[in-house]
């Protein structure tokens, strides 16, 4: 990660803004942002940059179109290149912007660790130790050591529409051969 301070400085705040290909919106987010935390006097505590999801532009510069915009606002983006994002930066980072849904997808898929990575069924059957019986135990723990802490059921059923609940959770079949 480039930014411009130290990544071990604890007490800056570090954002990235991403987008596909780090020529357009985000060098333009970045060059405005970087600009209003200058002249708020925070230049000394936050640290902006901006990246791509995407490789095809790194080492570009910003669009002459972005450029150009922010100039005519009295923006400069003129030393702005291309460059992609490093799923190694989310441990150095604060924020993360990123401008639409794909990219969000993109970037949920870098911040995870292998081991929480989904999983196919098949996939997951293979890693397990084969046991007699239900499959619900062994699936109980993998999903434990993998999530946050526990929260209430939510009531089960639809009395108000005539649903009522068939059994507790999880339900028998999942103890059927």
């Amino acid at each position: 990660m480039s930014f411009a301070e130290a990544p071990s400085a604890p007490s800056i705040f570090r954002i990235c803004f991403v987008c596909t290909g780090n020529i357009c919106r985000s060098p333009m987010a970045e060059a405005i942002f970087r600009t209003l935390i200058s002249r708020g006097g925070y230049s000394d505590r936050v640290s902006v940059g901006s990246a791509a999801t995407g490789d095809w532009h790194v080492g570009e510069p910003a669009d002459p179109r972005t450029i150009s915009a922010l100039a005519a606002h009295g923006y400069d983006a003129t030393r702005h290149r291309a460059r992609q994002f490093d799923p190694e930066w989310f441990a150095d980072l604060d924020l993360v912007v990123a401008f639409d849904r794909g990219q969000e997808r993109t970037l949920r898929e870098w911040a995870m660790s292998e081991q929480d990575r989904y999983i196919d069924p098949d996939a997951w059957g293979r890693l397990i130790t084969p046991r007699e019986g239900s499959w619900w135990p062994e699936w109980t723990r993998w999903l434990v050591e993998r999530s946050g802490s526990k929260v209430a059921t939510p009531d089960m059923g639809a009395p108000e529409r005539g649903l009522a609940v068939l059994s507790d959770a999880p339900g028998t079949y999942v103890l059927q051969r």
